[in-house]
């Protein structure tokens, strides 16, 4: 069995354990902005982990697009913060569509987080 499936134009991994460590072969240092430590875990920015039992949003939290990888002094404080979700928006925007990404998730859903679409 493949390690990871295709879908769409994308290929997704299955858990979130695996898009962290797919992520982490690729970042060297926390993604907060300005932080240079090395990332020991992956936070939920835009959609948080508050949600994962929430019906609609099982398939859309653990997604690359919304994964940040961040140093533990980072993920217990600046991570949480609007201006993170901000700085890291733009970081994202360059990295893959996140506007496909979010219009993927069930448009009741879409309307709990007008402050997403605030940053597309």
């Amino acid at each position: 069995m493949p390690k990871y499936k295709k879908i769409g134009k994308y290929t997704e991994a299955r858990t979130w354990a695996e898009i962290k460590y797919e992520k982490m072969a690729l970042v060297m240092f926390c993604e907060v902005k300005g932080c240079r430590n090395a990332p020991v875990d992956a936070h939920h920015v835009f959609i948080g982990q508050d949600n994962r039992a929430k019906k609609g949003y099982k398939k859309h939290l653990n997604k690359k697009e919304n994964m940040q990888l961040v140093c533990k002094k980072c993920h217990e404080g600046y991570a949480h913060t609007w201006k993170n979700k901000q700085e890291f928006m733009e970081v994202q925007k360059k990295r893959y569509d996140m506007l496909e990404w979010f219009t993927a998730i069930p448009q009741k859903k879409q309307d709990t987080h007008p402050d997403i679409k605030g940053l597309l």
